[in-house]
């Protein structure tokens, strides 16, 4: 692999990681706690939360990742944005999902800003 090509690979497997969690969550399949603040933005916590009130629980079933894709913007020269989305299968439920992460040019963190479930 060129040094870029690790790079767009470490990149995709830490995205995948964050909204592989979130989502999790999301479905009731991890409790919420996990979510740090500082790691998953006030919004994401509540859209989550939101959900679990309403009943988006998958009680177990099998959950997949169908489909994820990302597309990387640059926001200002201290952040740059990703834009995520795709689609999750929780037993015979399918929906589409779309998240918007910030990653700060300064250090490693990397924050999800917004999470929507469909």
């Amino acid at each position: 692999f060129s040094r870029n090509a690790e790079t767009d690979i470490v990149c995709r497997l830490l995205l995948e990681k964050k909204v592989t969690v979130a989502l999790s969550c999301a479905f009731g399949l991890r409790p919420t706690t996990i979510l740090r603040a500082e790691l998953y933005s006030n919004q994401v916590r509540r859209h989550i939360n939101f959900r679990l009130r309403h009943g988006a629980t998958a009680q177990r079933r099998n959950f997949k990742i169908n489909s994820f894709h990302f597309n990387t913007r640059k926001e200002s020269s201290q952040s740059i944005l990703i834009d995520v989305f795709g689609s999750v299968s929780v037993g015979n439920e399918h929906r589409a999902y779309t998240a918007q992460l910030v990653k700060s040019t300064t250090d490693t963190r990397l924050t999800m800003r917004t999470l929507r479930v469909i």
